[in-house]
């Protein structure tokens, strides 16, 4: 589960994940970086294991742990990976347990033979070395006694272990589908929140500019008598007036967040541009803030901000 700032947006993760449980395995979801998926297959004589587990990272970090006889087929995993997914670091463990079902052994004669022959060598050569040299330590050389192998080589192998790999990473896939639907669903309660703040900015800056031109205009004519409208002066405050207006910041705002959401049902990856977007937003929210000059205005930039940290956090966990 990702992070959660509040019990409120837990809950809400909670509500969706369960609710999007059924089309976890649906392709072109938004996913998050974590996820889980196991497998395993199994016969007489072995039984394969297979862990599947990702978390969030800025790139994509690969790391598969194979059984020393089976490292040949690391690539052929990895291939799966990669073309699977755009981001994240992947933890991917193959076990393969061996079960004495057949208990029949091999002896090579040919080599306890040579084994026999060279040690009889050695000690001719080195009388003061005794040939000490018994059945039993024949018994203990890998080369003279052996069990029979499990697959014939790598490749058989993989005929019964690629099955089991992809259905772990399937699995692993829709582990992440279905938190990134939860996901989805904290983010889209985020923006709602903003937009309300929204709503309310352009209520209290919706007046800014003739409030201050009406309160510089007062307190200079205190001053200063018979000031027309046709006035430099007159001119000067009016141009004031225009900057401290934040009506292009509140319609980037509305742009920045249309385009976020639309980002949302989007079927590639989009951990990055959520992102910039966030970051772009909390920029506008910022010279809103900056150019108001306003105690009300700053309070719901405030609470903008909190959002969009909120907003971030969950993000960071995006595909």
């Amino acid at each position: 589960m990702p992070f959660f700032a509040s019990s409120e947006e837990e809950a809400f993760f909670s509500l969706y994940s369960k609710s999007y449980k059924g089309e976890a395995c649906a392709k072109n979801l938004m996913k998050s970086m974590t996820g889980y998926g196991s497998s395993e297959i199994q016969a007489e004589n072995y039984k394969f294991s297979i862990e599947a587990k990702s978390i969030n990272h800025r790139y994509k970090d690969v790391s598969i742990k194979l059984p020393a006889e089976l490292a040949v087929l690391e690539e052929k995993i990895r291939k799966l990976i990669q073309n699977g997914f755009s981001r994240g670091k992947f933890d991917i463990l193959v076990r393969l347990d061996k079960f004495e079902a057949n208990k029949s052994v091999s002896f090579n004669m040919e080599a306890a033979s040579e084994y026999v022959r060279l040690s009889g060598q050695i000690a001719a050569a080195y009388p003061g070395v005794a040939n000490d040299l018994s059945v039993s330590a024949l018994f203990m050389i890998p080369d003279v006694m052996a069990k029979p192998e499990v697959f014939a080589g790598p490749e058989q192998a993989w005929e019964v272990l690629e099955g089991a790999v992809v259905e772990a990473i399937g699995k692993l896939e829709a582990s992440r589908a279905q938190e990134g639907m939860g996901i989805k669903a904290v983010l889209k309660h985020n923006m709602s929140r903003i937009r309300n703040m929204l709503l309310k900015l352009e209520q209290i800056t919706a007046n800014l500019p003739a409030d201050h031109m009406a309160k510089l205009k007062e307190r200079l004519e205190e001053a200063i008598a018979g000031i027309t409208e046709d006035t430099r002066l007159v001119s000067e405050m009016l141009i004031y007036a225009d900057k401290i207006s934040v009506a292009e910041e509140l319609a980037r705002l509305k742009l920045h967040l249309d385009y976020f959401e639309m980002e949302l049902e989007s079927t590639e990856p989009i951990g990055r541009k959520l992102d910039f977007l966030i970051q772009e937003i909390n920029r506008e929210a910022n010279t809103v803030a900056s150019k108001s000059n306003s105690f009300d205005a700053s309070v719901y930039v405030a609470e903008i901000k909190s959002e969009l940290e909120k907003a971030r956090e969950q993000s960071q966990n995006v595909e």
